[in-house]
C-alpha cells in the first residue's frame, strides 16, 4: 500500500487481490476521503488501550473508525480494543 502512496484506508475504495498476486486499488476522489487506519509505521506505532482525549480512533485489528471520549473502548465490529488516531490526509500523486 505505501508504494501506492496510500497513507491510510480512508484513502482507498476498494482492494482487489488479482489471481497474479498483485493488488489493485481505487482510490476515493480527495472530496470524499474519510478518516482511516494509517498504513505507515510512525502513525501506526502510536497505538493504544486507554483513550486519553476525545479524536477519531481508527481499531488496530480491523480498521473501523469510531468518535472516541477518554475511557477504553471495544471495537464494535471485531470486539478489539486497540486503537490508533485516524487520520484524514489526501494522497500525494
Amino acid at each position: 500500500m505505501r508504494q501506492e502512496s496510500i497513507e491510510h484506508l480512508g484513502q482507498v475504495k476498494t482492494a482487489i487481490l488479482e489471481t497474479t498476486g498483485n493488488i489493485s486499488f481505487y482510490y476515493y476522489p480527495d472530496s470524499e476521503v474519510s478518516y482511516g487506519l494509517p498504513v505507515l509505521p510512525k502513525a501506526y506505532q502510536k497505538k493504544n488501550f486507554d483513550i486519553k482525549k476525545k479524536d477519531i480512533y481508527a481499531c488496530t485489528y480491523c480498521g473501523e473508525t469510531s468518535e472516541l471520549n477518554s475511557g477504553r473502548y471495544r471495537c464494535q465490529r471485531c470486539d478489539h480494543e486497540e486503537w490508533v488516531n485516524a487520520i484524514n490526509t489526501t494522497r500525494l500523486t
